[in-house]
């Protein structure tokens, strides 16, 4: 692994101030709770969703280890089949397993900022390229800066370290600071990577984007200081795209965690589709969902239509490992606004993408959809096809309600004017031969 240590010398010995070696203090609270000797453990993190699932074929060991070990982050312990749930109080939690000779451990960090551990939440690696930030020519590049840029974005961290550290030299070393601090983040190393934004200082675009990072390790986004006349923290304003992209989706994610989500979703809706490229969550698709998804389950009614806004706009949306549960949370959404077949539609959209376990009842809430907004032949066809799948007894009995629901009323018959009634009496009679034919 390599380390900074050369880059900081090299800082040292320009004019530049050097980095302070001081500790990055980004961790509110650790807890550490032993699982047993099960090496079989699945860990999912969900920030957002406020949840830790870990999933293994016995759980009951680890059911047993929550409660023998009580987390205060994360209290609320539940089990099903093959997994236990912890929930937990607070969105800024961070957790992985710890393989120890009595066996495995979870750890559990209560953060002061955002996470910062690859999960769900995460925006991901953004790589620039190197002619619209001004660092270099395109691709392969004709400065250490952006050879760094192009070695990063191939995947050679290696190579595009060794370029950044002699980019500190340059007039791109603002630049390079930023870069090797976001790979020393990347490799858990925060005292370095704390050490890494400071030196890019507070100027500038790459200032603005350190000063951020920074704000984001210590959880400090939200003091009143500013960095520039006329600019705050979080503003993208007179960045080029894809920084100004970077900027808002770290901006909404920091809302996020700060758990004010209809700030977060007010700030990619206020410039999300602003910028040249596009829709700015086509750079964090699966981060935008996941925002969705906590508005809709944890926020007020002014924040769930808020999102469902978002929503419809998203790129890629029946295209994450959460637009299932997203699209049926905008379905319901989208009903209690008076929109049911809009809501329907939405649920058709991710039909493929439901399990076989979950389907019918998808499927359910879609037709009951269409029916609430009158539209019954489409009501049929997902019935139709309801009606192919193997289904439970109190299923097929949802179902045949649905197909009530689409049943013609009965037409009430209209009253008989007595002059028509008469005549057709008289007819009946003719055809029986009781009425003879008046002469010529």
């Amino acid at each position: 692994m390599w380390t900074l240590s050369a880059a900081l010398l090299l800082a040292a010995q320009t004019a530049q101030p050097s980095p302070a070696d001081v500790a990055l203090v980004r961790t509110a609270l650790r807890e550490v709770i032993p699982l047993g000797a099960s090496t079989g453990i699945e860990l999912h993190v969900d920030p957002l969703g406020r949840q830790i699932v870990l999933k293994d074929q016995r759980p009951e060991h680890i059911l047993a280890a929550s409660r023998d070990y009580p987390s205060a982050v994360c209290p609320d312990v539940t089990a099903s089949r093959d997994a236990v749930t912890l929930r937990c109080e607070t969105s800024k939690i961070e957790a992985r397993l710890l393989p120890r000779a009595q066996g495995m451990m979870l750890e559990i960090k209560q953060t002061l900022g955002p996470p910062q551990w690859p999960d769900s939440s995460a925006i991901g690696r953004i790589v620039y390229d190197p002619a619209e930030v001004s660092i270099g020519g395109p691709c392969p590049g004709d400065t250490d800066a952006a050879q760094g840029e192009c070695a990063y974005g191939a995947g050679d961290v290696e190579k595009a370290v060794e370029h950044w550290k002699r980019a500190l030299a340059t007039e791109h070393r603002e630049y390079a600071a930023v870069r090797l601090g976001d790979v020393a983040a990347e490799q858990h190393e925060w005292n370095q990577a704390g050490q890494m934004y400071t030196y890019a200082g507070r100027k500038g675009p790459w200032g603005r984007l350190a000063l951020v990072r920074l704000c984001e390790l210590r959880g400090s986004c939200f003091e009143k200081g500013r960095y520039a006349p006329g600019y705050d923290t979080l503003d993208p304003a007179a960045l080029v795209p894809v920084l100004h992209d970077e900027m808002l989706l770290r901006g909404a994610r920091i809302f996020a965690f700060n758990e004010d989500l209809k700030g977060a979703i007010d700030h990619i809706l206020a410039e999300g589709n602003t910028t040249p490229e596009g829709h700015v969550c086509h750079r964090a698709p699966a981060l935008c969902q996941r925002l969705t998804l906590a508005a809709f389950r944890r926020g007020d009614d002014d924040a769930k239509a808020r999102a469902l806004a978002l929503y419809i706009t998203l790129p890629a949306r029946y295209d994450t490992p959460v637009s299932v549960p997203t699209a049926r949370e905008a379905a319901n959404m989208a009903a209690m606004l008076g929109a049911p077949g809009y809501g329907a539609a939405l649920l058709s959209g991710v039909s493929d993408k439901v399990s076989a376990a979950e389907l019918p009842d998808h499927l359910h809430r879609a037709a009951e959809l269409y029916v609430e907004a009158k539209d019954f032949e489409r009501a049929r066809m997902v019935l139709k096809f309801a009606q192919t799948l193997p289904l439970k007894k109190e299923q097929r009995l949802a179902f045949g309600s649905i197909e009530g629901a689409l049943q013609p009323a009965p037409q009430k018959a209209e009253p008989v004017p007595p002059e028509v009634q008469k005549a057709r009496e008289i007819l009946a009679r003719l055809r029986q031969g009781r009425v003879k034919e008046p002469a010529p």
